[in-house]
């Protein structure tokens, strides 16, 4: 088993340097096998690559497409089973964002820690390890991209951080699965999966969340954009005063839903601003996506020339039924 450790940065990698009495970019992937080798007996093949040492608020998507291509470059050269670590801040962003491009069959786990090495409590190298004993098992193949913080196994379609503190700070609407004693229980087969090419232009889109009392001037700027993502009320509303702006828009409108883990429906309210109503003027609903997932996906289709068709062709695709 050829594991491939790729260090992004984050707080994984962070140690609190003394004059400043704050946090800065330390370690890196090298820095996390010596580490690891210092505290157990793994005898399996890792070689490291540090990318970048960002805080993972300033990672963006060239930086991720760039990854993605040595990932896939690695594959072809013999890796098995590669491990990303970043940041949790956007942890489920750049995990989703290379699920849409990962059209391999070998194991892609991203990780990451909420307290940083040397304070107590450091998860850094806890996740690592697991992440390692999750990609050496032949199980976690086929799967797309996951997530492994805190004993727990998440898909990159799922996971929400919860938290900004809190060391368990993740929580989705569905588990991957679990380890125990370190040894990965895997809950569900895999599900056959929609991909992507990696996108040749990069196209704007706005994102806009509503809020009571919400006016949205920002929308008399949307000539900048290329396309919306609305955050919408409840399961994917916006005011009436919203309404009234969006209809006269000509560029793709997708409303998701802000609650935490709802999602958007289609064909429950019909007033002014309703779900009903945004389709009836050209808007798509999220259904199951997050707002963030679907800027994600709308950033794909329309960077790639697709028909918007693939929205809810990718949407369906990630659940059974």
């Amino acid at each position: 088993m050829r594991i491939l450790i790729i260090s992004l940065g984050g707080t994984i990698g962070m140690k609190r340097d003394n004059k400043l009495n704050a946090g800065i970019p330390a370690s890196d992937a090298n820095d996390f096998i010596a580490t690891l080798k210092s505290h157990s007996n793994m005898d399996l093949d890792i070689t490291t690559k540090s990318f970048c040492n960002l805080p993972s608020g300033s990672l963006d998507f060239e930086i991720l497409s760039e990854v993605i291509v040595y990932a896939k470059k690695s594959v072809d050269s013999g890796i098995n089973a590669i491990i990303i670590t970043q940041g949790t801040d956007t942890i489920e962003e750049s995990s989703f964002f290379f699920n849409l491009f990962w059209d391999r069959e070998e194991t892609i786990i991203f990780c990451g820690a909420m307290r940083m090495e040397g304070e107590f409590a450091y998860d850094g190298i806890w996740n690592l390890s697991s992440s390692i004993a999750v990609a050496s098992n032949l199980q976690s193949k086929n799967r797309g991209v996951l997530v492994v913080v805190g004993d727990r196994i998440f898909s990159a379609n799922w996971i929400k951080k919860i938290h900004s503190t809190f060391i368990d700070a993740f929580d989705a609407i569905h588990l991957e699965g679990i380890l125990i004693e370190n040894k990965p229980r895997f809950f569900a087969l895999p599900l056959k999966r929609m991909t992507f090419p990696l996108p040749k232009q990069h196209k704007k889109i706005m994102f806009l969340e509503q809020n009571l009392g919400e006016n949205n001037e920002i929308l008399d700027f949307v000539d900048l954009f290329d396309g919306i993502i609305i955050n919408g009320f409840g399961s994917g509303h916006i005011s009436a005063k919203s309404m009234d702006k969006i209809k006269s828009l000509n560029i793709p409108i997708i409303v998701a839903s802000r609650t935490a883990f709802g999602f958007s429906t289609k064909w429950t309210y019909g007033y002014k601003g309703s779900e009903i109503d945004l389709q009836n003027n050209g808007a798509i609903m999220s259904g199951i996506l997050d707002a963030r997932r679907a800027r994600i996906l709308l950033w794909c289709i329309l960077g790639n020339d697709f028909d918007l068709s693939k929205f809810n062709e990718f949407e369906e695709s990630i659940a059974i039924s």
